[in-house]
């Protein structure tokens, strides 16, 4: 049950800042931190997948609508999840045992690998990969 708690504190810290002033301002964030948001949600329901907690569901939501409104290629997902799963498998052992997976998932999100794995695909570097130039010029610049 605590780590339900923690979960949802988590979840609510990080996702509700960017959504004070404004139902949809998530659109508004940048690619950078579209995808950080994506990694740290995917990380989530990768750490505690098998269970069928209305939470985790949501995790995925989240991540999907992240991936869906960013401007980044498909290959930097891919990345993020290959990433993720060797953070998994980092040892993070709790005093009392067992493995503090949401740490690990945390420390990935303000990591350098995944500033580097942003940088590899960050969608600024390429100006004609975007089709709405009106959008890079509002994102990039």
């Amino acid at each position: 049950m605590e780590i339900r708690k923690l979960i949802s504190l988590t979840l609510l810290t990080i996702f509700s800042s960017s959504c004070v002033s404004n139902e949809y301002s998530f659109k508004e964030d940048t690619d950078k931190v579209k995808f950080k948001n994506f990694t740290l949600a995917v990380c989530m329901n990768m750490a505690y997948g098998e269970s069928s907690d209305a939470l985790l569901k949501e995790a995925s939501l989240a991540a999907n609508g992240y991936r869906e409104f960013s401007n980044i290629d498909l290959s930097a997902y891919e990345a993020s999840r290959s990433l993720i799963s060797k953070w998994l498998n980092k040892d993070y052992a709790s005093k009392n045992g067992g493995q503090i997976n949401l740490m690990k998932c945390i420390d990935l999100y303000n990591s350098p690998d995944l500033e580097n794995v942003f940088i590899q695909y960050d969608p600024c570097k390429n100006k004609e990969s975007w089709l709405d130039q009106e959008e890079y010029i509002k994102h990039c610049t």
